[in-house]
């Protein structure tokens, strides 16, 4: 027996939505080992500032570093065999993120440890949920509770923001992290 026409546009509808929440689940699966590493490196790299603020500006350049390099690497894992050349576009875009960066850092120089401990969750955190809007929810969220939890700490916990931000901080990108692979 032939299909309706309305059987039809139901059938492709679905086939749509499949496609979709196919392509969702796998933008998760590629985004997770990201947010759990640099959940661990936020973690230590807040913790350290926190437990010996003295060396806070080495702690984070050996947090950059080795972060980096794991994001480089599972960068490299996950693409396959036959596509594993170095990304332009990914190099450019990381670095026109560093510069808008500095170049905020730049006019609002004189900073504080603590508005600096937040600028970078601040912009990450946004750009989870910039990135959720195309990708999924779940990265929308995560990035939503990553802003609110930063703000939280900035104003209400000053004395501790640093050790706050190990824990929601990174606790978060781990969790965000591990939320996605379940998906």
């Amino acid at each position: 027996m032939p299909m309706t026409p309305a059987e039809a546009a139901n059938a492709l509808r679905d086939i749509d939505q499949t496609e979709q929440h196919s392509s969702t689940l796998h933008g998760y699966e590629k985004a997770s080992p990201f947010l759990i590493l640099w959940g661990v490196m936020w973690a230590l790299g807040y913790s350290g500032t926190f437990f010996f603020p003295p060396y806070t500006n080495l702690i984070w350049l050996v947090i950059a570093a080795v972060g980096t390099i794991g994001s480089m690497m599972l960068g490299k894992r996950a693409k396959p065999a036959g596509e594993q050349k170095f990304s332009w576009k990914f190099f450019f875009s990381w670095l026109a993120a560093i510069a808008a960066i500095a170049s905020v850092l730049t006019i609002f120089f004189p900073f504080s440890g603590m508005q600096i401990g937040s600028l970078f969750p601040l912009m990450i955190g946004w750009a989870y949920v910039v990135l959720g809007i195309w990708m999924g929810a779940r990265l929308a969220i995560t990035g939503l509770f990553i802003v609110v939890l930063t703000l939280i700490g900035f104003f209400y916990l000053p004395a501790y923001f640093m050790l706050w931000m190990a824990l929601v901080g990174g606790g978060g990108l781990l969790v965000g992290g591990l939320w996605l692979r379940s998906a």
